[in-house]
């Protein structure tokens, strides 16, 4: 199903060197995934720590019933208790695995659901370089998925547990489904498609819009060259993609369990707001990098394949109606760009192939090899390097000790009001201690809008579904710079422990005129 692009070099580095190419492959993947396991016992700080510690707290109550015999029942408590105050999401299908994982493994391990997002990404990077070779040729195929490996915001997301590097593999299986679909539209290619679809949009239904873009792209370019798809096929794909949605579609119309998660999401005072904007730009450049995006747009420039580029609109085009509906998270969380790096390195495709074009012309075969070698040698140590300078940095909230003696200075508390980074669930699932999190007065009024107004103790107090017991501070620079209400509510309480790292105080009800 190759498709052969103009400026196609005549001559394959590795048409006579196969067993080159196997083993460069080899020592790519190897070195992806020895960057990936690098410090993977510890958090990783280019990612929301929340994301993965919300995972960590589901797949420890899954873990607690699995092994309930050994475990105190009041633990099991806590971590249900913790579990059901998490906002309804995407299926724990990870955290399943992750549970199962710990329960033969005998303990909770982070290491092992990072272990698997790792396993998940190196995967989708071997299913993008059967796409890239079958579209650009090998040699292209093997700078393209160089970038692929080792893009920004794909080592970031297999560092940490959360879902997205598996909705990752079955979306690039989806994609090369399609692909192969398009080239023969059987029915068995169609089920793949179908298949495919539909295990990437129940893990995470953040690739629709992709995937959407991708199939509705290649279908109309078939149909203005005169080549129809039959109808059942259509209506086929289309079913595949309500069953991937199935779930979703229950928790927002039915079980209204994710009509919070829905009205944070798209927020359309952003759109006429430049920090939105910025933000995104920002966001999008930090996850795949300024000279991707050079690459990718250069690569658009130069491509002359009528199929590419209808395939390659439909999904730059469902990037961009993806941003404007999760305009919240767009600006906001680097890992909503994951799907933009295959993207990405497919548009910089035609670029790659340009520059290999005129590599070959050089007198010296060698040179051909000293110039992919390079390349490779620069994506690889630039990534290292971010890896290992971001594996210094110590995160910013609480350490397994410090955790663990708050947990027991508040009796492992349910109901305790924390003020602590991330949202305090690194506090939560470290101290296995559970609780709410104590806002601002202003509620983020960027995000949420302009008629959010300001709250007082008493109006956030009033939201906390239960009457706390502790006030728990860890984050002093948050609890100075923003909460002098707070701080003032809290005089007439007692105090229960003070450290250079934390204050806990005992709640008490107070009248301030707040």
């Amino acid at each position: 199903m190759r498709v052969r692009i103009k400026n196609r070099a005549s001559i394959s580095l590795f048409a006579r060197h196969k067993t080159w190419l196997a083993v460069l492959l080899f020592l790519m993947f190897f070195a992806a995934g020895g960057i990936r396991l690098y410090n993977i016992q510890k958090p990783f700080v280019g990612l929301l720590p929340v994301r993965e510690f919300r995972s960590a707290i589901i797949a420890r109550d899954i873990y607690y019933d699995l092994n309930s015999e050994k475990i105190p029942a009041w633990q099991r408590e806590v971590a249900h208790i913790s579990r059901e105050a998490e906002w309804s999401l995407e299926p724990p299908v990870l955290e399943w695995l992750t549970a199962v994982t710990f329960y033969f493994a005998g303990g909770e391990q982070l290491w092992i659901p990072r272990f698997y997002a790792t396993l998940f990404w190196l995967v989708s990077g071997f299913i993008f370089w059967q796409i890239a070779r079958d579209l650009y040729g090998a040699e292209t195929a093997v700078i393209l998925t160089t970038y692929y490996l080792f893009v920004p915001i794909g080592i970031i997301a297999s560092k940490s547990f959360q879902p997205d590097t598996l909705m990752m593999m079955f979306y690039m299986a989806c994609l090369w489904a399609i692909l192969r679909y398009d080239q023969n539209p059987t029915r068995r290619h169609l089920v793949w498609v179908m298949l495919a679809s539909g295990l990437a949009l129940f893990i995470r239904p953040l690739c629709l819009f992709a995937i959407v873009g991708a199939f509705t792209a290649l279908l109309v370019y078939r149909f203005l060259h005169g080549e129809t798809r039959p109808l059942s096929h259509v209506v086929l794909f289309c079913a595949a993609l309500l069953l991937g949605l199935a779930y979703y579609a229950y928790g927002l119309l039915i079980a209204d369990s994710l009509a919070g998660q829905a009205e944070i999401t798209f927020q359309p005072h952003l759109l006429l707001r430049r920090e939105f904007w910025q933000g995104w730009i920002y966001t999008e450049l930090d996850a795949v990098t300024l000279v991707g995006v050079i690459a990718a747009l250069c690569g658009l420039a130069l491509l002359n394949s009528p199929r590419l580029q209808w395939l390659l609109t439909g999904l730059w085009g469902s990037y961009v109606v993806f941003g404007l509906i999760f305009n919240y998270h767009i600006m906001t969380h680097n890992y909503y760009h994951l799907q933009l790096a295959p993207t990405i390195a497919l548009s910089a495709g035609p670029f790659v192939a340009f520059l290999w074009t005129h590599v070959q012309g050089l007198s010296r075969p060698r040179w051909r090899t000293v110039w992919l070698g390079g390349v490779l040698a620069i994506f690889v140590l630039l990534a290292s390097w971010q890896v290992i300078q971001q594996g210094r940095w110590s995160p910013n909230f609480e350490n397994q000790a410090l955790a663990t003696e708050i947990g027991e200075q508040v009796h492992h508390s349910t109901r305790t009001v924390y003020l602590s980074p991330y949202y305090g669930r690194p506090l939560e699932y470290l101290g296995l201690l559970s609780g709410a999190y104590w806002p601002r007065p202003d509620t983020q009024k960027l995000y949420l809008g302009p008629e959010v107004k300001w709250a007082t103790v008493s109006e956030r107090l009033a939201e906390i579904p239960f009457t706390p017991e502790y006030f728990i501070i860890t984050d002093f620079r948050e609890y100075t710079t923003h909460h002098s209400d707070l701080r003032a509510y809290l005089r007439a309480c007692s105090l229960v422990a003070q450290t250079e790292n934390y204050l806990i105080y005992e709640h008490c009800q107070t009248d301030i005129g707040q």
